[in-house]
């Protein structure tokens, strides 16, 4: 019996130091650990992401275009070249149609926006993964887009008789409205030589320097979007030499004696370069010659004019 009791005590003892061992491991443990704390957010960011442009105008024409586009951010406001959430991109109120969104594969992700026929305008927002698309901001970015009148023009047709190196009268043969500026004027045709148009106010200006024969010329504008009027001005021009004015024309002597020598011509001056030519009002009197030279016929009075082509 005796035996066996120490037996027991002698397994009870190995029993209890391996209690002990294991609560001193325990505390070791215990003492050594650390707490490390993981937070786990979303790559993309609805609130730092941006919605583009903030305005637009766009004529009411039922085709005009504009383009939106939502730049994926991540909460740092870094641009994101992949992986976002759903995009949607939404008519808030008013008018005008949206097309369905584009991804481009870049971080960025676009919608066309179509104008209707009657002026307004329409709100335009956007979401990521159902979240509103702030900006960086503490509300939802708004897209505004105005629908305005289509261009329209006014058309001067009053025919231009110009002469040559006269400048004319600034002249504007279209006057646009509606649309978005800035308008860009042109034409068909080819303008008389020292004329040029304004193609930003649409005003004709210039001095010509030769003769034009009659022509047509048509004017035309549009808007900023390239949407062109639909009325025109059809011009006429016409570009006429300029009438020499002379001076200085003179005779040697007015009184004459039949019989005796002719006067002579003292030249008239111009400041055209045209070649001058003489008559005689009365050849039955004197003639002369087409270079000046007079010849006296009989008794009675004439008149020698000059003349420059």
């Amino acid at each position: 019996m005796k035996h066996s009791t120490r037996h027991y005590l002698s397994q009870t003892s190995l029993v209890a130091k391996i209690i002990t061992l294991l609560l001193v491991l325990c505390s070791v443990f215990a003492f050594a650990g650390q707490i490390v704390s993981i937070v786990i957010t979303k790559a993309d960011s609805a609130a730092q992401s941006t919605l583009t442009p903030g305005t637009a105008n766009l004529t009411a024409d039922g085709t005009s275009t504009q383009l939106l586009t939502v730049t994926v951010k991540d909460a740092n406001g870094n641009n994101m070249t992949s992986g976002a959430a759903d995009i949607a991109i939404t008519k808030s109120s008013g008018t005008g149609t949206i097309s369905s969104v584009t991804d481009n594969g870049n971080g960025t992700y676009t919608a066309i926006i179509t104008s209707p026929t009657a002026i307004g305008s329409g709100i335009f927002v956007a979401t990521l993964a159902g979240e509103a698309v702030k900006g960086g901001t503490d509300s939802q970015t708004e897209v505004t887009v105005t629908y305005i009148p289509r261009i329209t023009a006014a058309a001067t047709t009053t025919a231009q008789s110009l002469t040559v190196g006269t400048a004319m009268t600034s002249f504007t043969p279209l006057t646009a409205a509606g649309g978005t500026t800035p308008y860009v004027y042109s034409y068909s045709g080819t303008l008389p030589t020292g004329l040029s148009l304004n193609t930003s106010t649409g005003s004709v200006t210039g001095t010509p320097t030769a003769l034009y024969s009659t022509a047509n010329v048509v004017f035309a504008v549009k808007d900023a979007n390239n949407n062109v009027s639909s009325t025109t001005s059809t011009l006429s021009f016409t570009v006429n030499s300029a009438t020499p004015t002379l001076t200085g024309l003179g005779l040697s002597s007015s009184s004459v004696v039949f019989g005796s020598a002719a006067p002579t011509i003292t030249a008239p001056t111009s400041a055209s370069g045209g070649a001058i030519t003489y008559t005689s009002g009365t050849p039955a009197t004197a003639t002369i010659t087409s270079d000046g030279v007079i010849s006296l016929a009989g008794v009675g009075t004439t008149t020698i004019t000059a003349t420059q082509a």
